[in-house]
């Protein structure tokens, strides 16, 4: 179109080139709209009715302006909730959590430190398998799990011991009524919690909660055990005491082999 012949239309090629170059705000719209925006590119001044259409271009620009800026906030801004999530997913998955003595080591097929030698996690049957230091093929004294024959009679349930993954740790201390004399320390998860390794002489030192001088010479070795808290902190592992010592926090199942506090 010659804009020579027909102003308007040279002025609104030249007016939506300018809006689509750059974002214009919208307190400019207005302003724009009453003093530039309305001449043409030879100074004729446009008409009342034009003012008006172009009034409706200017608000229809910023409406696009405004819906493009929050498309681009929602693809470039990070969801900081799900940032966290994720994180927290992740660290969780790049741990293990092994059972305890005395739980059902099945699924985890591995066993925390403890014992002299460490704790082996030995099948049952296919549904239960437990951390223990020795484990011997057939009944165990005080079975309580089994059947009832055609006579009537309890059939104890017996242990295949298969041995589902590796040995545990030893117990990096000792438990009460054993030398401490080289760990130093008390096993809380044999009992020590609350202890102290004190020297009787030097050929021998236990774990107890307190020392009277005479026949020992209570120099301690060591530090005290701290009591266990009897539940878990939060992103750590809660198989054990299933309670969570932070507020706001849960023991969830991950999955077979992770069990969790998260924040709820």
């Amino acid at each position: 179109v010659d804009s020579s012949k027909h102003p308007q239309a040279g002025y609104q090629s030249h007016t939506l080139k300018a809006m689509f170059a750059r974002e214009i705000a919208p307190s400019d719209i207005e302003q724009r709209c009453e003093d530039e925006l309305l001449s043409s590119s030879d100074g004729e001044q446009l008409p009342k009715k034009s003012r008006r259409h172009w009034y409706m271009i200017g608000a229809v620009a910023v409406g696009v302006g405004a819906a493009a800026a929050l498309v681009r906030a929602a693809h470039v801004a990070p969801n900081k909730g799900t940032e966290g999530n994720a994180e927290l997913v992740t660290t969780l998955a790049a741990e293990t959590s092994c059972s305890g003595l005395g739980s059902n080591c099945a699924s985890t097929k591995c066993c925390k430190s403890g014992g002299k030698n460490g704790f082996q996690c030995y099948a049952k049957n296919e549904n239960w398998a437990e951390c223990l230091e020795t484990c011997e093929p057939g009944v165990h004294e005080g079975e309580k799990e089994g059947t009832y024959n055609a006579a009537g009679q309890f059939v104890p349930a017996k242990w295949s011991c298969d041995e589902l993954g590796a040995r545990g740790a030893p117990d990096p201390c000792s438990a009460p009524g054993e030398d401490c004399r080289q760990t130093k320390c008390c096993s809380a998860a044999q009992g020590g919690s609350g202890m102290t390794c004190f020297e009787k002489n030097e050929n021998w030192a236990s774990c107890a909660a307190s020392c009277e001088e005479g026949d020992w010479s209570c120099k301690t070795l060591g530090n005290r055990t701290p009591y266990a808290a009897g539940c878990g902190w939060a992103g750590k592992s809660c198989a054990d005491t299933r309670l969570c010592c932070n507020v706001g926090f849960s023991c969830v199942v991950k999955d077979a082999t992770w069990t969790a506090c998260t924040q709820t």
